[in-house]
């Protein structure tokens, strides 16, 4: 500030503007009073800009009656509104008036127009689907582009028979013989930015409307030729996550890679990508060994937006690691159920310490049931357990992860009398897939299936047989 007032023939309103975005993302209450004392005390005219910040303000704050004074000041200034002026106050109304009075007045400010106020009438879908759904706010979105367009976006041909498969996986038009002609282009005057994309993936994945959003994917691209950013596409990968959806996830991987964005990917997706490798033993294709990824992912990402149902969640995981992969679930379900029942266990018992007599009429709290997965694999651990116990399996030692600390490939060892010097071999580390938990996991499933064919005999001990079945 001092720097600012020592200068003010350096300073203009865009470097004020700066300072008060930079006080608004931190949302430092001080700072921002006193730049906007400045700016408003000083020779400069603040623009629709600056008050466009003051704004947001009142929405970090939660503060309708902050929008509502700054607005009352707008107008006795003479400040003109812009769309992010009136983004802002249909967020205010968008908390207390429902989807059709906020369309309706929509309508009365913009209606009958050839163009939409797209930062507005997001605000408008946002609140469609909050009340009502993202099914009606699509439907919602496509009749505002009839009536603005003359329903020729409604007229497009269907992407599987005329146009090719590429088109849409990219922001532009495709190019070549199946790509749409002038007068098909010209017809679309308006048509839906990448936010409204990102706005309708995002409350889909939070309703948990999983096809929704595939469908949304594909009639954004086969309709306008819209494809999602890296933001988006790292949302979609960590939903799938959660899932454990492994088909789409590879998927949704390889078609990033292939697009290699320019600002690289978000770290969180790099971050469940790894995780992915290392709690599942999923291998996935990364941008240093980009070789198998091709033109063919492109049909597949096509293929899959066409497509409104999930389809099988292995689908594209490699056939000998089905089996590994399902027992890897079942081993990260045996550990949060586990978890849940020491949870659930200490809070039973402070309830019993509390109060010693039940409440009549209510039934005495149930463990839930364990799925048949978890039960499996809780005897592959017990049989794994008594192997090593009773000495007939000696634990294997687990692949290096890490590289040594000598990255050469060989070593200088000396010995002997003659002090020979020989070359000695360093272990090179395993990729993620390899180590880890996913080698405990195979060795521990593979002394289970030596027990079950008998190749593996457990002897009996005192207190019962062991486990032979």
């Amino acid at each position: 500030m001092g720097y600012m007032t020592r200068f003010p023939g350096f300073i203009t309103v865009g470097i004020w503007n700066l300072f008060l975005e930079g006080a608004l993302r931190i949302e430092n209450m001080r700072s921002f009073a006193l730049i906007l004392r400045e700016l408003l005390g000083g020779r400069f005219r603040p623009r629709t800009a600056t008050w466009n910040l003051v704004l947001r303000m009142g929405l970090k704050l939660h503060s309708p009656n902050w929008v509502s004074m700054v607005l009352q000041v707008m107008q006795a200034r003479g400040v003109l509104l812009d769309p992010d002026s009136l983004q802002v106050a249909f967020k205010v109304l968008k908390g207390v008036l429902g989807p059709e009075r906020m369309q309706e007045e929509y309508e009365r400010f913009f209606g009958g127009g050839s163009q939409v106020v797209w930062k507005v009438f997001n605000v408008v879908l946002s609140c469609w689907c909050e009340r009502d759904g993202v099914e009606r706010a699509w439907g919602v979105l496509l009749e505002v582009l009839e009536h603005v367009n003359e329903w020729a976006n409604l007229e497009s041909p269907d992407d599987t028979t005329k146009y090719s498969p590429f088109q849409g996986l990219s922001a532009k038009p495709p190019k070549g013989p199946h790509s749409p002609t002038a007068a098909e282009t010209n017809t679309r005057e308006e048509i839906p930015p990448q936010a409204t994309l990102h706005l309708l993936l995002r409350q889909s994945l939070k309703q948990e409307n999983y096809s929704l959003a595939w469908y949304l994917l594909g009639s954004f691209r086969s309709k306008w030729y819209i494809g999602p950013d890296p933001r988006a596409i790292s949302d979609l990968f960590s939903y799938a996550y959660q899932k454990e959806h492994f088909s789409d996830m590879i998927l949704i991987w390889e078609y990033t890679q292939y697009r290699r964005p320019r600002r690289g990917l978000p770290k969180q997706m790099v971050w469940q990508a790894r995780e992915l490798e290392r709690m599942y033993g999923v291998p996935l294709l990364w941008r240093r060994k980009r070789w198998g990824i091709g033109s063919e992912v492109l049909l597949r990402w096509a293929e899959r937006t066409r497509r409104e149902r999930e389809g099988d969640p292995l689908e594209r995981v490699p056939a000998p690691l089905h089996e590994h992969v399902k027992f890897m679930q079942a081993r990260n379900l045996s550990l949060k159920l586990a978890m849940n029942a020491s949870q659930d266990n200490t809070t039973a018992a402070n309830a019993h310490a509390d109060d010693h007599n039940t409440t009549p009429g209510v039934p005495p709290s149930v463990p839930p049931s364990v799925p048949p997965e978890v039960v499996q694999w809780r005897q592959i651990e017990k049989t794994y357990a008594d192997a090593v116990s009773s000495g007939k399996w000696k634990p294997r030692p687990g692949p290096l992860s890490v590289p040594q600390f000598n990255t050469n490939p060989y070593s200088l060892i000396s010995g002997g009398r003659k002090k020979l010097r020989r070359l000695v071999r360093i272990e090179p580390p395993l990729r993620r897939v390899v180590g880890g938990h996913n080698s405990l996991v195979r060795e521990m499933v593979t002394v289970w299936k030596m027990v079950q064919t008998g190749e593996l005999k457990l002897e009996q001990q005192e207190g019962g047989d062991m486990s032979q079945q």
